[in-house]
């Protein structure tokens, strides 16, 4: 990789900065690439203080004036220049810091946002610049942590921001996606641990031990309670424990928790897992009981329960006090149950986005540690049989004692038979496979060595038990087929043809579900619930969806109970999301319910209504209103009047829904209470507006009770938006989605940055913009493109826009439609290039026109919606507006793609814009653009040499490309040249 070298860098960024205050902001596209250059190169001395500080002042000129940039990545690279720098303006960052502390700056529109932003959330596509500042002001990085990682109560702008997301039930901001996928990676926590030890030890148990306390006392999650450590010297340490703290480190808990604090743990663990090999015994135990003694959650002590495992020898003396707290191993043991399953949970969706593959890849690789397959159990037992050469016979004796008396203890607490509880017998069980004393051990030599086999000697009723334990466990799996099929099939997935037995004979899978049923009413068993409580909602779904003509009227009834009482679950106390639990699957078949059962309208309705008003998210790019949502539009098809209605009950409720929750969100906030929990507010709404409800359901609720929806908010509107049908002759859903559309225009097409829009809001919202519009009649195009053509402006929605036409148009092929719509905003986007780039984002709606912003696949080299009668559009374009440099990328980009059957014509262009646009070879250009016409020049010439050669038009073209090539420094067009003369 090359450095900037030579004087004239330094006395160019010395003279800018000497002189910044005359160059202006208006002329950092000149300076920008030279500070940024030599800062991702040096991170020191006296030319990095001074582009640091240029671009330092550049930022604060941009804060100050509230402006945006034209190229994506600007703003990205100023921040990076100031962060590369950090060691040489560290007093400067500390008083701005500073400031942001005083003021409490945390949000969006504050001012240092972004660049706090990278600093704490570390990005490879960002070279980890923030990591500059965590190195040299490692105080302050966390500082600023607890500032904008602690949740704030605050008067939300938006109602949907109000709903409780799962980072506040442990009493942190809203970060799901910033850290998502979890890693040890995702944060600067792993850093910091390097940078500065003990200070940031501190900051994670302080951090962990509020959130973690917030947790449980939100009363979100009854199975947190609290245990004791016993340590040495005698005291003791309450911590909380629960399933999904446990595992919390590993990311493998229920109910889930944030990404963030999953990633502070990874990050914790990962760092101790490397010291560990070097560090001698004495001050790795010492660290670990810190960690002990500090904290008031089981999370950070599973952490050290798995740097226990990895290096036991040296970590006895931290095992003996894991080893005294019961819950530890048992936790542990279903933590390496989970282990089996863990790397398929980190391998979900792997490779979906490049920018994730350092963070997927980090979570993988720990899945080849060893002392995964280890827990507490297994260690217990381990030091009682085995020592290494660095133990002494003598320490081995002792450390068989102490362990022996940790086992006395836990006897002589055990209650007495007649008194045994099933845990007590579980644990009776744990018992006997840690005590070597009770061990009956044998040998057996085999061809690939001695296999040496570990019997605990039972009394014969832990023996029964023991086996009775084993055959009820192989239980909890019989109904795995059964639950595969129903999986499958719901989403048809070919692989439910494997399972002949249910789908060629589902009477049987209907039986198989009423003894699921029935067990899960009998068993209260965890493990049996686990396996198998989804398995009713998902198999009853299939049932009625493909299946129903084969049912009793019996057998109907059966799985319409079932399936109202899975689609009702978000409704309830406490639910939690959770891929296939049978919820998203019963809410689908609900339209199908309502026609088979119409006496059940009221159950039916109201349930899909309520589902709707559900606020929550339940991954970053799906919220849980979604399977409703899907519902009415099916519903749509099946049943016209009763989806109208619930359309509009939408319209007309949902405003008066979250009205309610605002209300008692106040009152909760004068008592110290920060949240509405949903099952309450959905209490008092349906006793409030019962009358209102009834009128959905007997589908009473009109268009003209709508009034002025024109101002609602812009979250409603677009749900209610995405429930109307792709394809309606409705006058009344004409009318809404008018309404809506011109709701949304003027906002999301406004320069206010005070009122800026939900990134997810804006984006389904033109989402769902595009099918409509591409679905309906010809004639009507133009009135629902009207808002967009009368508002065009240079916003970075506009480019927005058009890149989510290509993909509806991607999925709809919808040929014509799709070229009226282009036609209807050429002349717009013509119109803004007049004067060149000048302004802000009219590059990216260049390349967003021109199909230059869309992730085709590589090997794409045709799309159906670019047919030879195109050209002309293209040859326009390039006439129009080929003094936008963005123009001659988005061309060359297209050429060596899904317009390459173009090429012929597109050399053609190319040189034309090249000849009638000198000052392009003196313009910055957009990235690649070199090197796509370098492709396109060279595969030209490759497949019309001899033509080339013989027409004098066609060389003198060719040429007019080559020379700019040259001038750009392309030794591809050097070489081209000197071979077709």
């Amino acid at each position: 990789m090359t450095k900037p070298k030579g004087k004239g860098w330094k006395s160019l960024i010395k003279f800018t900065f000497a002189n910044i205050d005359k160059i202006g902001l208006k002329n950092i596209n000149f300076i920008l690439p030279v500070i940024y250059d030599w800062n991702t190169k040096f991170k020191e001395g006296e030319t990095t203080r001074l582009a640091s500080l240029i671009a330092l002042k550049y930022y604060q000129w941009i804060i100050k004036k509230d402006v945006y940039f034209s190229h994506d990545d600007a703003q990205e690279k100023i921040l990076q220049t100031i962060l590369y720098g950090a060691s040489e303006i560290k007093e400067k960052l500390k008083e701005i810091f500073q400031e942001i502390l005083k003021n409490n700056w945390k949000y969006h529109r504050d001012p240092y946002y972004n660049l706090v932003a990278m600093i704490l959330v570390p990005k490879a596509e960002n070279g980890f610049a923030g990591l500059e500042v965590a190195k040299v002001l490692p105080e302050y990085v966390l500082k600023l942590a607890d500032l904008f990682w602690t949740y704030t109560p605050k008067k939300e702008d938006f109602f949907y921001h109000s709903s409780i997301e799962i980072e506040q039930y442990f009493g942190l901001e809203e970060s799901h996606s910033d850290y998502f996928p979890a890693s040890a990676f995702q944060t600067p926590i792993y850093w910091l641990l390097q940078f500065s030890l003990k200070e940031t030890v501190d900051f994670i148990l302080k951090f962990t031990n509020k959130s973690i306390k917030h947790y449980a006392n939100s009363g979100f999650d009854n199975s947190v309670k609290k245990v004791n450590l016993f340590f040495d010297d005698g005291t003791t340490k309450e911590q909380y424990i629960s399933h999904c703290l446990w595992n919390m480190y590993r990311g493998t808990g229920s109910p889930v928790t944030p990404y963030l604090l999953q990633s502070i743990h990874m990050a914790l663990e990962k760092y101790f897992l490397e010291q560990g090999k070097l560090a001698d015994s004495k001050t790795l135990e010492s660290w670990l009981i810190y960690l002990l003694k500090n904290s008031e959650s089981a999370s950070i002590s599973a952490v050290v329960a798995s740097i226990v495992l990895a290096y036991p020898e040296k970590t006895f003396n931290v095992a003996r006090i894991l080893f005294k707290t019961k819950e530890f191993i048992l936790q542990d043991k279903t933590r390496l149950v989970s282990e089996y399953q863990t790397r398929s949970l980190y391998s979900i969706g792997y490779g979906l986005n490049y920018q994730n593959k350092i963070y997927e890849d980090e979570r993988i690789k720990t899945c080849n540690d060893k002392h995964r397959k280890w827990s507490l159990e297994e260690l217990f037992l381990n030091y009682q049989l085995f020592r290494s050469e660095e133990i002494s016979e003598e320490e081995a004796e002792k450390r068989q004692k102490e362990l022996w008396n940790i086992l006395d203890d836990y006897y002589s607490q055990l209650p007495d038979k007649d008194k045994e509880t099933e845990e007590d017998k579980t644990w009776k069980l744990f018992l006997a496979r840690m005590d070597r004393r009770k061990m009956n051990i044998t040998t057996e030599r085999r061809d690939e060595g001695i296999v040496i086999q570990f019997n605990p000697e039972l009394e014969p009723e832990l023996k029964e038990y023991s086996e009775k334990s084993i055959a009820k466990s192989s239980e909890f799996t019989k109904y795995s087929p059964l639950k595969l099929w129903a999986s499958y099939r719901i989403k048809n997935n070919e692989k439910y043809k494997e399972y002949k037995q249910y789908e060629e004979n589902p009477k049987f899978a209907f039986e198989e579900v009423k003894k699921v049923v029935n067990e899960l009413k009998k068993d209260k068993s965890p493990e049996f619930y686990l396996f198998n409580h989804s398995i009713p909602g998902e198999v009853c779904s299939v049932l009625i969806k493909y299946h129903i003509d084969e049912l009793s009227k019996k057998e109907k009834e059966f799985c319409k109970d079932i399936i109202l009482e899975f689609a009702s679950l978000s409704l309830r106390t406490n639910y939690q999301y959770q891929i296939s639990d049978g919820v998203e699957s019963a809410i689908s078949v609900l339209p199908i319910l309502l026609k088979e059962f119409p006496e059940g309208r009221e159950a039916i309705k109201t349930i899909l209504l309520l589902t709707l008003f559900e606020p929550h998210h339940i991954s970053m790019y799906a919220e849980f209103a979604d399977f409703p949502t899907f519902a009415v539009r099916e519903l749509f098809t099946i049943c016209f009047e009763n989806a109208q209605s619930l359309l509009l009950g939408y319209l007309y409720l949902k405003p008066k829904y979250e009205a309610l929750r605002e209300k008692m969100r106040q009152e909760n906030y004068a008592k110290g209470v920060y949240q509405v929990r949903e099952h309450e507010l959905i209490e008092t709404f349906i006793k409030k507006y019962e009358t209102d409800l009834e009128k959905v359901v007997n589908n009473e609720i009109t268009y003209e009770d709508l009034g002025e929806i024109e101002n609602l908010d812009l979250y409603l509107l677009k749900r209610a938006f995405q429930l109307i049908p792709e394809k309606t002759n409705n006058e009344p859903h004409k009318e809404i989605a008018k309404r809506i559309i011109n709701a949304f225009v003027p906002k999301i097409l406004s320069d206010d940055r005070e009122g800026r829009i939900d990134y997810k809001v804006k984006h389904d919202f033109l989402q769902k913009y595009s099918y409509f519009v591409l679905n309906l009649p010809q004639d009507e195009i133009n009135d629902y493109l009207k808002p967009f053509v009368d508002n065009f402006n240079t916003s970075e929605t506009i480019a927005d826009l058009f890149q989510e036409f290509i993909y509806t148009e991607d999925i709809l092929n919808t040929y014509d439609n799709f070229w009226l719509v282009w036609e209807y905003f050429k002349e717009k986007v013509f119109e803004i290039c007049e004067k060149g780039e000048g302004y802000w984002y009219i590059d990216k709606i260049i390349k967003s026109y021109l199909f230059a912003t869309v992730l085709w696949k590589e090997d794409a080299k045709e799309w159906h919606t670019l047919k030879s009668i195109d050209k002309k559009f293209f040859k326009e374009v390039s006439q129009k507006i080929g003094h936008c440099p963005s123009t001659l990328y988005a061309l060359a980009k297209l050429l060596n793609g899904i317009g390459s059957s173009y090429i012929n014509d597109g050399i053609i262009w190319i040189s034309d814009i090249i000849e009638k646009n000198e000052d392009l070879a003196k313009k910055e250009l957009e990235s690649n653009t070199i090197y796509y016409i370098e492709n396109i020049v060279r595969i030209y010439i490759y497949k019309n040499r001899e033509n080339i050669k013989k027409r004098t038009y066609l060389i003198q073209k060719i040429l007019i490309i080559l020379d700019f090539l040259r001038e750009k420094g392309s030794v591809v067009g050097y070489m081209l040249r000197e071979d077709i003369i």
